[in-house]
């Protein structure tokens, strides 16, 4: 593998500023730093505007013909130890080149504000066509990649032509960069990968003698940092003082500072251990030394070794079990032991993402990933579609409805309904509750908690029921032809108004179509889950099926009547007031002998049509409908 560093140099102060540069990579790194100027290219640009950005790029394309890799990196630039877990990224290139994300991003943005370059300018996103305005700038001072982006480069160069305009494109490539990887979709990056020499002037020297992780925070303790990156920062970027640059390298050459480098005292040549751990759906662990050698590598549950193997220098590893497990790696190397590590999420930057977009499952999940975060006094992220009901009520959760790559997290664990699917959750979720699901996955003690939701109060004095008829399968709804319009009768009978619910007022398959009945009051339609929140919460109690509007009733501390054959009444949350049939054919969803078919919506696997719920009777809904009455006013 053919691997280097690049950067363009062109007058005195770049070409000093180049020359540290290139010391501080033979320092820190077993690859070279090749420099180029306007000699080693035929066409001409004017390297005092931004259009002389273009020799960047046709340093990246000549590189990239005698090179595997490559590594751009600004002359005004110092690398630090850390350089080389650059190539354990490889496993991410594509065909776009991997880049920093903001330098700011990491520090409270009312302490450092530089908007003229956090957002891209309008003109360049009109340019691309791209309507949203709010676009934050990555940085392309240190860009990494390979064969595959040649088309990529190519393109950028095509912008430095007669028509440049340098108000559409004031940083030259790294606009057009920008907006090229958003117009493609591309969002992964190297995140906080560097901190800016030239803002952080007085306090990088500090950094620089540090000796441990620890002490980080206190270095930049007025800059309100988000999260500890001591042992992420690959390099110094920004200052063009080549004095300063000097002093940088001057201090890294005299300090032993970086917590994160294994050190073996026994040897005759001290030998220097790089790794990169993180746990983001299952342990990576890639590993790295500056001597040639091989790594004996355990992953490990407790007392038991669930993978091994061995790696060389600048290899990586992934074990595939998603799900939370008590972690411990080890590292050895003959008969020494060189890391050591249990599991810790203190502190560390943890994405739960909710595979699902059922409503349901979303509000069986949210509590356990709040019990998840007091467990292990992590930063969570939460990522689900239902975000909006959630933020008031769990404000140590940063909720997304998108997950943001330039987040890096530490460690990411997926919550969904995983059939067969071992590396995901142990055991067969047709046999779990849906709580239980999140309890598994996440490593959580089995118990039922109840979410916690937007607020609202009962405003009026309005006797009234709340009733949802629809799901999202035939087996799922209450098969009975009259169940619903005599419900629906009796309870105006006892002077209740019964409004349905619904988003849809029919839905189905061209074969059986589930209409609203025509007794209730229809409040179907595109309702906010805001509103449907009041709604509910205005009515006395909830009639619904085993469906997210039921789990959103309940989650709303209102009396549910759940009316459901096609699940065992363990699959969703206890309600004293349960409609179930166990003397006919039931519980099909749990069932691990048949499995669901999604795409057939009269799926009844034992041919029994429906009967599971076609023999739930209105005497048998009478009956839990009399006992939530009279339990409401006790």
């Amino acid at each position: 593998m053919k691997r280097c560093f690049i950067t363009f140099a062109d007058g005195e102060l770049y070409e000093s500023l180049a020359s540290i540069l290139k010391k501080s990579i033979n320092m820190h790194s077993q690859y070279d730093l090749l420099i180029y100027n306007r000699t080693h290219f035929n066409q001409s640009f004017d390297f005092k505007s931004s259009i002389g950005f273009a020799y960047k790029i046709l340093s990246c394309l000549k590189a990239i013909e005698d090179y595997d890799e490559v590594v751009w990196i600004d002359c005004d630039s110092v690398v630090t130890k850390y350089i080389d877990k650059i190539w354990f990224e490889s496993y991410r290139l594509k065909n776009y080149p991997l880049i920093p994300y903001n330098r700011f991003d990491n520090f409270d943005e009312n302490v450092i504000y530089q908007k003229n370059y956090t957002y891209i300018n309008e003109e360049a996103l009109s340019f691309f066509n791209i309507e949203n305005k709010n676009y934050i700038y990555k940085q392309c001072c240190l860009m990494y990649f390979d064969k595959r982006c040649i088309d990529f480069y190519k393109t950028i160069l095509s912008f430095f032509n007669s028509d440049f305009d340098s108000l559409i494109f004031p940083f030259g490539d790294e606009t057009i960069i920008n907006c090229l990887l958003i117009k493609n979709n591309y969002t992964d990056n190297l995140g906080n990968c560097f901190l800016c020499s030239h803002y952080f002037h007085n306090v990088i020297p500090n950094f620089l003698t540090l000796k441990n992780k620890e002490d980080f925070r206190d270095v930049f303790e007025k800059f309100n940092i988000t999260y500890n990156n001591f042992n992420e920062i690959l390099f110094l970027h920004g200052s063009k003082d080549d004095i300063l640059h000097k002093y940088f390298l001057q201090l890294m050459n005299n300090q032993n500072i970086y917590s994160n480098l294994i050190k073996n005292f026994n040897s005759k040549k001290d030998l220097f251990i790089n790794y990169d751990l993180s746990f983001n759906s299952g342990p990576f662990l890639s590993v790295g030394a500056n001597q040639l050698d091989e790594w004996n590598v355990e992953f490990t549950n407790g007392d038991k070794i669930i993978y091994s193997t061995v790696l060389g220098n600048n290899m990586w590893s992934r074990v595939n079990k998603k799900y939370y497990i008590d972690w411990k790696v080890i590292i050895k190397n003959k008969n020494s032991v060189y890391l050591d590590y249990k599991l810790n999420l203190s502190n560390k930057n943890v994405l739960i993402d909710f595979k699902s977009v059922s409503l349901g499952d979303s509000i069986a999940w949210i509590p356990y990933v709040e019990e998840f975060r007091l467990k292990h006094n992590c930063k969570i992220f939460c990522n689900t579609v239902f975000s909006e009901i959630f933020e008031d009520q769990y404000p140590n959760i940063s909720f997304t409805k998108n997950i943001k790559m330039e987040i890096p997290f530490f460690a990411t664990y997926e919550l969904g309904y995983f059939i067969k699917d071992e590396d995901r959750i142990e055991g067969d979720v047709r046999n779990m509750s849906l709580q239980e699901i999140a309890c598994k996955i996440l490593g959580l003690e089995n118990k039922e908690i109840k979410p916690k939701l937007i607020k609202h109060h009962k405003t009026t004095d309005e006797k009234s029921v709340c009733i949802a008829i629809q799901s999202t399968a035939q087996c799922k709804y209450w098969n009975n032809q009259n169940g619903w319009i005599k419900t629906i009768e009796y309870l105006k009978n006892l002077g209740y108004k019964v409004y349905c619910i619904d988003k849809n007022y029919s839905y189905g398959s061209k074969d059986k179509m589930n209409i609203v009945p025509y007794n209730a009051i229809d409040k179907t339609g595109d309702f906010t889950l805001t509103e449907r929140i009041k709604q509910i919460k205005e009515a006395d109690f909830f009639i619904g099926l085993g469906s997210g509007l039921s789990w959103l009733a309940w989650a709303c501390e209102k009396p549910v009547i759940m009316i459901s054959g096609f699940s065992d009444p363990k699959s969703e949350f206890y309600t004293p007031y349960r409609v179930h049939n166990k003397n006919v054919c039931n519980s099909c969803w749990n069932d691990s002998s048949v499995e669901f078919d999604k795409g057939d919506w009269l799926w009844c696997p034992r041919n029994k049509n429906f009967e599971c719920s076609k023999e739930i009777t209105f005497e048998m809904v009478k009956e839990k409908i009399d006992q939530c009455i009279n339990d409401l006013k006790i």
